[in-house]
């Protein structure tokens, strides 16, 4: 992703929305872009989640990112980075980068954030704060991450997120951190284009 890219904030969009967008840009001709904002509350359906049919006590949606089951909520920021991908791309270095700078910004907090070994995503001592999950589609990177800010914690009480039914999730307000959420979009965003150029 080569810098300045086009950064779009979209608000608070339903998922399926932004994901058919994001679909139509990976068909494009398009340069890289970044999109970042939120979504009502929905649990997203991962491509390896088709035995998960629920009942839940809230609206589902198929995604064609990988993983599992995820929710969606008011007071969760996703970042979406919208990339072409080189012939030297490496995907798995694009993941250790989306990462990183959920742990370089939470860092910043005096939040110690980590990886766990074997799974995809940031965790902090309270749990989960952060989730993760891509889709390579004609050559082109779509997706991203969720970071949990001020959202409600009780929602994902009622699913197996990520798969991880024994790791809790957390968010900044169980740290004591309420930071404005449009302050975080342009942080995250910087993090992210330094992370990805260092």
């Amino acid at each position: 992703m080569s810098t300045p890219c086009v950064v779009r904030d979209f608000g608070c969009q339903p998922y399926a929305h932004v994901q058919e967008e994001m679909e139509q840009w990976a068909q494009s001709a398009r340069s890289s872009e970044i999109w970042v904002g939120e979504h009502p509350l929905v649990v997203s359906r991962g491509v390896r989640a088709h035995r998960d049919k629920g009942p839940w006590p809230f609206p589902s949606v198929r995604s064609s990112r990988g993983g599992l089951l995820t929710l969606h909520l008011p007071g969760q920021l996703v970042l979406y980075p919208l990339c072409r991908m080189g012939s030297s791309w490496d995907l798995n270095h694009f993941v250790f980068v989306l990462e990183e700078t959920v742990i370089n910004y939470l860092n910043q907090w005096g939040i110690a954030a980590y990886r766990c070994a074997g799974l995809h995503g940031v965790y902090t001592r309270f749990g989960k704060i952060s989730s993760l999950g891509l889709r390579v589609r004609r050559s082109a990177v779509i997706h991203g991450l969720s970071l949990n800010l001020c959202c409600s914690l009780l929602p994902f009480q009622q699913i197996v997120s990520c798969g991880q039914n024994q790791i809790p999730v957390t968010n900044l307000a169980a740290h004591g951190i309420f930071p404005m959420i449009s302050s975080v979009k342009k942080e995250l965003v910087a993090l992210f284009l330094n992370t990805l150029s260092s």
